[in-house]
């Protein structure tokens, strides 16, 4: 049973099989590793870079921590963090994550818009329908409650209980910039690309590398804090 739960990871989204995490290689000296977090960018290029790319989608954690409150219930305030994340507005659309209220074309739609998992409902709202209320992110800024997706399966690699929409960062002032780098490299969003068919993957990271390796020279260089250099290599 616990092999066949290992196995099953993430294979009930639908299309599962076409779906690809993109990763890239950064160099330190004669070393090197893979990081699967990258800049904002490098999804929507690989799509413009080939055809073969029929979807793609982003998704960051608040690994600097948000502070979430209901202001309209005593205590409802809480700390979240790697399981508050922000994504792209088709990820109802391009993962299977099962919205129980909303509709997957529009809950992220708009800037301060945020779905909430059931536990996340019950942690906030208590037996309070949530859609079309308020949570106060920071203390400052108003997120409104626009889906309810299902608790996340114990089978799945991606976890959340909170998704807010990506679009939503750049009005955060401690999360505006990660939207601004504009270099193809190692960044802080996961990236995902859906092919047209599961066989293309090598001419995609050939595509994707060639993109960045001609944006390198084109865009003000990121700096990196220990000397690591960006090989502009993507697989």
């Amino acid at each position: 049973l616990y092999i066949l739960h290992e196995h099953s990871y993430d294979s009930w989204h639908a299309n599962s099989r076409r779906i690809f995490a993109v990763s890239t290689r950064t160099n330190y000296g004669s070393t090197s590793w893979v990081s699967y977090q990258l800049t904002y960018p490098v999804g929507p290029s690989a799509m413009s870079a080939d055809p073969a790319v029929e979807s793609t989608v982003r998704e960051m954690s608040a690994f600097l921590g948000v502070e979430v409150q209901n202001l309209a219930a005593r205590g409802g305030q809480f700390r979240e963090s790697s399981r508050f994340i922000f994504a792209d507005s088709n990820f109802f659309r391009f993962f299977s994550f099962r919205l129980l209220r909303g509709s997957p074309d529009n809950v992220l739609a708009r800037p301060f818009t945020v779905v909430l998992t059931q536990s996340a409902v019950k942690k906030y709202f208590g037996n309070v329908d949530p859609i079309g209320k308020t949570l106060t992110l920071d203390r400052q800024y108003p997120l409104e409650v626009t889906g309810v997706a299902a608790d996340i399966p114990s089978n799945s690699s991606l976890e959340f209980v909170m998704v807010a929409s990506i679009s939503t960062m750049k009005g955060l002032e401690k999360y505006k910039v990660y939207p601004g780098i504009q270099q193809l490299e190692n960044g802080s969003f996961y990236t995902w690309l859906r092919l047209r068919q599961a066989g293309d993957t090598a001419r995609v990271a050939r595509n994707l590398s060639r993109v960045a390796q001609a944006a390198a020279g084109k865009l003000e260089k990121t700096v990196l804090a220990y000397g690591e250099t960006e090989s502009h290599q993507f697989s």
